[in-house]
């Protein structure tokens, strides 16, 4: 899918509002519909995706490597997935050919790991750094830079961690359960430490 062609100043074509917006549009619309097609079409064919910055694991370089990711991570773990662009809130920077975005999401999590699962629907908020490149005619995206923050997810970055799983939570009943009756026959209760290399 390429963005169509846009008016030209002094001989160069120039970044729009509306080609942002196409572009955002048809991400989100990929996303939906989990297409790794329509989304790596989006892309230069040396474009970059940036998942989490500063880490080599979090970035997918070319289209494959972004449809794989799309594979991994959105096919096979999200669904029911909802997308709103927030129009007014872009910065367009045409003499760099680039815009920041922001955008509104959720989706429900289908990853089997119980951390994961116990999460259920994820609400948040993305910000995208969208860099692009006219090729033969049309913008494409040659990096995209993501940010998120999600109050689904905020107890974690507040140093707590997912709800424990079951299997977890059994073990911390029968971990008490078994000092209390230690504790109920006057003897000396073992710290934590203790009882657990026993």
């Amino acid at each position: 899918m390429r963005m169509k062609k846009k008016k030209k100043q002094c001989g160069a074509m120039v970044l729009t509002r509306d080609v942002v917006c196409e572009v955002v549009d048809g991400y989100g619309v990929a996303w939906k519909r989990q297409d790794e097609d329509r989304i790596a079409a989006l892309f230069t064919e040396d474009g970059e995706y940036v998942e989490r910055i500063g880490t080599k694991v979090g970035t997918f370089v070319g289209r494959d490597e972004i449809k794989g990711y799309w594979r991994r991570q959105i096919e096979s773990k999200q669904s029911d997935i909802s997308f709103e662009h927030i129009v007014d809130d872009m910065i367009l920077n045409s003499a760099e050919a680039s815009a920041v975005v922001k955008w509104v999401a959720s989706f429900t999590n289908q990853q089997t790991h119980t951390a994961a699962r116990d999460l259920g629907a994820v609400t948040f908020t993305q910000i995208a750094i969208l860099h692009f490149r006219e090729v033969e005619g049309a913008w494409l995206v040659s990096r995209l830079e993501e940010y998120w923050h999600s109050p689904t997810t905020d107890r974690n970055a507040k140093g707590h961690v997912y709800p424990p799983s079951k299997k977890i939570r059994n073990r911390s009943k029968n971990l008490h359960a078994n000092l209390a009756r230690v504790k109920a026959t006057n003897k000396q209760v073992p710290s934590l430490a203790e009882y657990v290399m026993q």
